[in-house]
C-alpha cells in the first residue's frame, strides 16, 4: 500500500490516504474527495517531482508521496 499525504491550499483537512500500487489518478481522486478534500476545479500535483495529474488514467507513483491540491484558476484583482 502507498501512503498519500494530501495538502490543499483551500482546506484545513490534511488526510493520509492509502491506495494500492499501480492505481490511477481517477481512483485516487475518488479517495481524496471521500476524505473531505474537493478536487473540483482544482489542480493536483505530486510534490516531489512537480508532476501535475490531469488525465484520469495517469498512473500514480508506486511509493509514498505528497499530493498538493491548489485552485485550477486564480482570479487576479486590484486593491482599491
Amino acid at each position: 500500500m502507498i501512503n498519500v499525504i494530501v495538502f490543499s491550499t483551500v482546506s484545513d483537512v490534511r488526510p493520509t490516504i492509502q491506495i494500492a500500487g499501480g492505481s490511477t489518478w481517477s481512483e485516487l481522486q475518488v479517495k481524496v474527495n471521500e476524505a473531505g478534500v474537493s478536487t473540483e476545479n482544482m489542480k493536483a500535483m505530486i510534490r516531489h517531482n512537480k508532476t501535475t495529474l490531469e488525465n484520469g488514467g495517469a498512473i500514480i507513483p508506486d511509493q509514498d508521496f505528497t499530493l498538493m491540491v491548489t485552485p485550477g484558476k486564480v482570479k487576479a484583482g486590484t486593491i482599491n
